[in-house]
């Protein structure tokens, strides 16, 4: 939905009698104008016959039963939309739009929501605007090449700066389409590849996944200053995203990747470490990352020799057949669980080495980043009552076993407890919902 209000807030600035794109967009964020507001805007436009931006300037507006407070809210709307508009018809698409998108609040409203999915909403329209600024640069490099190749230049620095095509916002929206599912009908169904976030794909299956953008600040999103609760949440998403597959998944991740208008070299998900070796690919290779291994992440001492022996950003596809079906160009893969939810057939750190080319050595061993183990859950583990714990206390939880308190915040039935545990770190655990007895 984010996508679309931004690409609404383009057409209207390419055409301001766009009704579509105004209705969806007057009131996000929002400014207080509400649906009363915008039906008697709407009878006024179709009794005038003009668009509803022409017809907020109507002076008779009052007269549609339209408040002084809302019309003035409506017109400071199409006042900044005018302003976009004079910008868009010879501005540089990528100025315009990271202007619009600041301008028109909707950039910081998302920016300001610090929930797991409001950061996902911001990284789409960040995603966004960074095609535009590719469009932009792919357009331009065009040109700077036909100059080359026709020998107007013997260099692509020489051509000058004020001679690069202008491209702007109109002409980025005439080489986009959004589609959505309204717009294929149902006997193109079948046969075509599904675009989704993690969230989106919540009770969905297909026979193959592939997950994309496995890097640090990425996903997950707040990289290693992230809270621990909101890791845990990221984790889940993460669990979700890979038991969508019923035959197979894959994972990638790039070495680079333009955020904010910018290249940026994160190196790959921590969740790729903690996934369990047996249901590994190929392993993960010192080219696969960005720099010296103690340089990003907070991978600082390497990868463990259980994850290296089955993990490899060249690596193909795996099925629960145990047989590579993709070519050396696909992405980041590991053996996934049929579609009966029991393993596929299980390969040995070894067997997977000896899949692995020769000619590349994997990534050093190290005991200290090795993969948390999956907690084992007691069934008959009896837990405490919330209010019996206090900081400091030894304690026993069902899933992540032995720690210890460090602070508890929060009033009866919503208390927080701060939790060291001695295999799996500190945790923030709701204590109405953890299961944890005194050890």
């Amino acid at each position: 939905a984010e996508v679309k209000d931004m690409m609404a807030y383009f057409k209207l600035a390419v055409n301001l009698n766009d009704d579509e794109s105004f209705k969806r967009v007057v009131n996000k964020p929002a400014r207080g104008i509400g649906d009363t507001s915008m039906n008697a805007l709407i009878v006024a436009a179709r009794d005038n016959q003009m668009s509803l931006f022409q017809a907020a300037q109507l002076p008779t507006l009052e007269s549609y039963g339209l408040k002084g407070a809302a019309i003035g809210k409506i017109r400071s709307f199409c006042t900044l939309m005018e302003k976009v508009a004079q910008d868009a018809l010879a501005g540089d698409a990528y100025d315009v739009a990271m202007s619009l998108a600041q301008e028109s609040g909707l950039y910081l409203f998302y920016k300001a929501d610090n929930s797991i999915e409001g950061q996902s909403r911001l990284a789409n329209v960040e995603e966004l605007l960074n095609s535009i600024k590719a469009n932009v640069e792919d357009v331009q490099g065009s040109y700077v090449n036909e100059q080359v190749e026709d020998g107007k230049v013997s260099d692509p620095s020489l051509v000058p700066v004020s001679e690069l095509p202008r491209v702007t916002l109109g002409d980025y929206l005439e080489n986009v389409s959004l589609l959505s599912n309204a717009d294929v009908s149902d006997d193109e169904t079948n046969n075509k590849v599904a675009l989704m976030t993690v969230h989106t794909a919540k009770g969905l299956e297909y026979p193959y996944v592939f997950v994309a953008g496995m890097e640090e600040n990425l996903f997950p999103s707040g990289g290693w200053m992230i809270t621990p609760q909101d890791l845990e949440e990221e984790r889940r998403l993460f669990y979700v995203a890979i038991t969508r597959a019923k035959k197979a998944v894959s994972l990638s991740f790039a070495d680079t990747r333009m955020r904010n208008g910018k290249h940026e070299s994160n190196g790959p998900s921590r969740f790729l470490r903690e996934l369990a070796p047996q249901y590994l690919d190929k392993p993960l290779m010192k080219e696969d990352i960005p720099g010296p291994a103690s340089s990003f992440g907070g991978f600082s001492s390497g990868f463990s020799s259980g994850f290296s022996s089955g993990f490899s950003r060249r690596g193909g596809s795996a099925s629960p057949s145990a047989r590579s079906t993709s070519s050396e160009s696909a992405g980041v893969s590991w053996r996934s669980f049929s579609a009966s939810g029991r393993e596929g057939n299980r390969f040995t750190g070894a067997e997977r080495m000896a899949d692995a080319p020769v000619n590349r050595s994997p990534f050093p061993a190290s005991r200290s980043a090795a993969p948390e183990r999956p907690p084992v859950i007691d069934p008959d583990f009896v837990p405490e009552p919330m209010t019996s714990f206090k900081v400091g206390d030894r304690i026993e939880h069902n899933r992540f076993g032995a720690g210890q308190i460090l602070e508890i915040s929060g009033n009866v039935p919503d208390l927080k407890a701060k939790v060291r545990f001695e295999q799996y770190g500190e945790k923030l655990l709701l204590l109405k919902f953890a299961k944890i007895r005194h050890k």
